[in-house]
């Protein structure tokens, strides 16, 4: 019997601890939350909990003890933490977020070790690489070549809870998906590098129709070319890795952006239309929605603006915030209004397409798909589809299914085989047409 410790008892850490508990591992949750992570463990005789300080590099370290590998579901700026731990250790180390400068030059200590620091694998990234991967293998085994890859991942409320006009609501941070406009992009279209700046993200989005689930857009997530060498993939015509929402997103965080919603800047506003009349450069009497219109150029009855008033930037209401800045106020409304309510479900979809020539150079598309449904009252799409890679992929570190050493992503066949195979168990999987 193998002992793992996950850090971190946030809504991802259940799928992944009770997945773990079922394999028959001991296990141990490291939180500054004690009675979520007892929760989470629901009496189970094989899981404990205990207090970590992980801003505390001798914390985290003291709780490793006589573990054979180590989770983190903690926030970013703390991986590094425990992968640090964990060499000092001598113990496996797993992630589901992106692999940072300082982890990469962690590689050789990990590899001379023996150790598997396995980053990204979790649900994009995570099985959106997996998914790509295999499809991308398949290829070549038949003799072709990728020309292309487009893949997009959005986490939605599920149709019978998307009753709101922005399409959307919060499974995550909320000051994160406000902030997440800021990150530059760069992708590959009809091979040629695009860049775009922060919040030029927005500026084109692709719209895509999916059939039985409706009508969305995707826009560019970060660096997408960082992805063509580690899929090991060359002379592409595109490469594009994007977030997907709904129809009419982008040109809400867009007017958002332009309007200076999203500036860590400070404001004396003491009500939401105060502020609205603030970036809009208009007096104190003016009715915000008109001001808006008019900064914007849209005519009063845009259903852009619909958006904004019904998330409740136009309101009389006070601030109730000493020295709000401008995204505070933001991230206020989003946090009132864009919470899914009890019972709700939430969904995640994955559509990827792969472009290529097969040996006789005619050219070919497969695409795939993968929805995830929420269980009502209970785990989300988004915890299963993060927590549940990152606990198979542990138990497979575990059982020496999982060979490779060093920092790595699930981008190599003996880690992404099996587990996709382990996520089919637990009902996850792709649909695959092609063309």
């Amino acid at each position: 019997m193998k002992k793992v410790v996950v850090f971190g008892s946030g809504h991802v850490a259940r799928p992944a601890i009770r997945a773990l508990l079922e394999s028959g591992h001991d296990l141990l949750v490291a939180t500054d939350q004690p009675e979520v992570g007892r929760a989470m463990l629901d009496g189970h005789p094989h899981g404990r909990v205990i207090d970590v300080d992980a801003t505390d590099l001798d914390s985290v370290h003291s709780r490793l003890e006589g573990a054979d590998l180590a989770i983190s579901l903690l926030p970013v700026s703390f991986h590094l933490r425990v992968a640090t731990a964990c060499l000092r250790r001598g113990i496996h180390f797993v992630t589901t977020s992106y692999v940072s400068d300082e982890m990469r030059a962690l590689h050789l200590k990990a590899e001379a070790q023996g150790l598997t620091f396995l980053n990204e694998v979790g649900a994009d990234p995570g099985i959106d690489h997996m998914q790509a991967m295999r499809i991308i293998d398949s290829v070549r085994d038949a003799g072709g070549r990728v020309t292309g890859v487009y893949s997009v991942c959005g986490g939605l409320p599920a149709p019978e809870a998307n009753d709101n006009p922005l399409g959307y609501k919060i499974s995550w941070s909320t000051r994160g998906v406000a902030l997440a406009g800021r990150r530059p992009a760069q992708f590959l279209r009809d091979g040629q590098v695009v860049v775009a700046g922060p919040f030029e993200i927005f500026q084109s989005p692709r719209a895509l129709h999916l059939d039985g689930l409706g009508d969305f857009e995707s826009y560019p997530n970060g660096d997408s070319l960082r992805f063509v060498e580690e899929y090991g993939l060359r002379d592409l015509d595109r490469m594009f890795r994007g977030s997907l929402r709904f129809s009419g997103w982008c040109e809400t965080w867009a007017a958002l952006a332009r309007l200076g919603y999203v500036e860590d800047l400070g404001t004396g506003a003491r009500t939401y239309a105060d502020l609205a009349r603030e970036l809009a450069g208009a007096a104190g009497g003016d009715s915000p929605r008109d001001a808006t219109a008019a900064f914007l150029g849209l005519e009063p009855e845009h259903p852009l603006l619909d958006r904004l008033q019904w998330l409740g930037l136009f309101d009389e209401e006070e601030v109730g915030l000493e020295t709000p800045t401008r995204l505070d106020l933001l991230v206020q409304r989003m946090d009132r209004r864009l919470r899914f309510e009890e019972g709700q479900r939430d969904m995640l979809i994955l559509y990827t397409e792969v472009d290529y020539v097969d040996a006789g150079q005619a050219p070919h598309q497969i695409r795939s798909l993968m929805v995830e449904y929420g269980i009502s009252h209970g785990d989300s799409a988004m915890a299963r589809t993060v927590g549940l890679p990152a606990a198979c992929a542990a138990r497979r570190i575990l059982d020496g299914s999982i060979t490779r050493r060093g920092v790595c992503i699930p981008v190599h066949r003996e880690i992404y085989d099996v587990v996709l195979t382990d996520l089919e168990g637990y009902g996850i999987r792709e649909e695959i047409e092609e063309s």
